[in-house]
Parts: C-alpha cells; sequence; structure tokens
C-alpha cells in the first residue's frame, strides 16, 4: 500500500527529482521521481503519477514515528504500523480538484468584469 499526501500545503514542503530512468511502469501507474525535504534534502518518498495524477508517495523507512509519546522503532512498511489511513478515492479527489478550478474559473471572470 502506498501512503500519499495531496494537499496544497503539503506540496510546498518538498521538492522533486526526477528519475530519467523509469523504475516502474504498471497500467495504472508509475514512479517518475523521488521527493525529498527542501529544508535539509533528506529523502521522503517517490513521486508516483497514478491515472495522470502526481502523488507524492511517502516511505514510512524515511521517517522517524512517534505514537502516543513514543517512538516506534525503524518500520519498512506502513502496515507494521497500528495506525489506520483512510483510503484514497481518486474518483473523489479529481472531482474536488474539478470544482475547485471551476471556482477559480469564476472568479477570475468577476475580476475582469471589474
Amino acid at each position: 500500500m502506498h501512503r500519499v499526501n495531496l494537499s496544497e500545503a503539503f506540496g510546498k514542503l518538498f521538492m522533486i527529482k526526477e528519475n530519467n530512468t523509469l523504475r516502474e511502469r504498471n497500467l495504472d501507474y508509475e514512479v517518475n521521481g523521488s521527493i525529498a525535504c527542501k529544508k535539509c534534502g533528506n529523502p521522503w518518498g517517490s513521486m508516483m503519477n497514478y491515472r495522470g495524477l502526481n502523488c507524492p508517495c511517502l516511505h514510512v523507512k524515511n521517517f522517524g514515528v512517534t505514537l502516543k509519546g513514543e517512538k516506534v522503532s525503524k518500520c519498512s512498511k506502513w502496515s507494521e504500523l497500528p495506525v489506520k489511513f483512510r483510503a484514497f478515492d481518486y474518483a473523489n479527489h479529481v472531482a474536488q480538484m474539478n470544482s475547485s478550478e471551476s471556482e477559480d474559473d469564476e472568479e477570475e471572470e468577476d475580476e475582469n468584469e471589474n
């Protein structure tokens, strides 16, 4: 399972390092780069293109994890953590993006009329 964060705020925290030799190519997704912290350059994971949507995919092995005030020893898979994550809903995310773009277009039209 992959863990992604598609929020605008999160997108400002990392840089993308392009992968010129594509590592994985599947029907629905491909890994086309890596992501790293903008401040320190430490790796966070990979950039995955899923059905045309760029998704920063976080790798738990690159993070220190603290649950209920206690550090969890190094994890290599998200499934090793006693935490449940909400499943990614591609259709819902695309609908929200389209709705947001429509609102931006309407605001731009209003500004042009004034």
